[in-house]
């Protein structure tokens, strides 16, 4: 179970890697587009970083943030017994076919 908290843990790092990429390049069209004056520049600058306010300022609710920590493990959870299982489905077919290829 650690290993895939690890595991997710990574994927969520990757993700945010590349959204804060993403993002950064549309920042950059946004502001050095060539055929924009620089007033509608600074406009476009003033208008992100107004969005950027909101989101920094938005907070999940304490109770939802705790269904979802609640959801997480629930699918972790399910995610390791979907594993453990094809493990033991892969091994009695590796079991069979050794069986077969025995005779």
């Amino acid at each position: 179970m650690a290993g895939m908290t690890l595991a997710l843990h990574a994927m969520w790092a990757a993700n945010v890697l590349d959204i804060q990429k993403t993002l950064h390049q549309v920042c950059k069209r946004l502001l050095r587009e060539p055929n924009i004056s620089k007033q509608e520049a600074k406009l476009r600058a003033q208008a992100l970083a107004e969005l950027g306010r909101i989101y920094c300022s938005a907070q999940m609710p304490s109770e939802q943030q705790k269904d979802q920590e609640q959801q997480m493990q629930e699918a972790l959870q399910k995610l390791q017994e979907l594993y453990m299982g094809q493990v033991g489905e892969e091994e009695q077919e590796e079991a069979a076919a050794a069986a077969g290829g025995a005779y």
